[in-house]
């Protein structure tokens, strides 16, 4: 099977790094799927999953054993805000990644698929669509 681009160009980042990964957090439903897709790639077996939004931190980052064999990873590093409150618990570290990061994010990540130079919407093939 052919891999997203996108995944692609994260994967083929942390492996120019020499980082390795123990661990994928993921934000939300919007990191699953491609914390699946990069878990699998790199051969990481843990992947945790939190329910976290820019405006709702989860209650469960207070459990997380941050080292540098983390990865915290989302669909996009929009205003930034999401990753703000999802790293604001557990200390530093650890490593970002993000498919999509936007030009004026208030959180750049150390691994992006591809960066953003616009305000355009994305719309990610896992999310469900909304009726018109």
């Amino acid at each position: 099977m052919k891999e997203l681009p996108i995944i692609e160009n994260i994967v083929r980042q942390i492996r120019e790094s020499g980082k390795t990964f123990e661990t994928i957090l993921c934000c939300g439903r919007g990191g699953l799927v491609p914390a699946a897709f990069i878990a699998h790639r790199l051969g990481i077996k843990t992947v945790i999953h939190l329910a976290n939004s820019r405006e709702t931190p989860s209650e469960g980052l207070r459990t997380i054993s941050v080292s540098s064999k983390l990865l915290v990873l989302d669909d996009i590093s929009d205003t930034g805000e999401t990753f703000k409150n999802m790293t604001k618990y557990i200390g530093k570290g650890f490593s970002t990644a993000a498919l999509y990061e936007r030009f004026n994010t208030a959180y750049p990540c150390d691994f992006v698929g591809e960066r953003l130079h616009s305000e355009e919407w994305v719309n990610f093939s896992w999310e469900a669509k909304q009726d018109a």
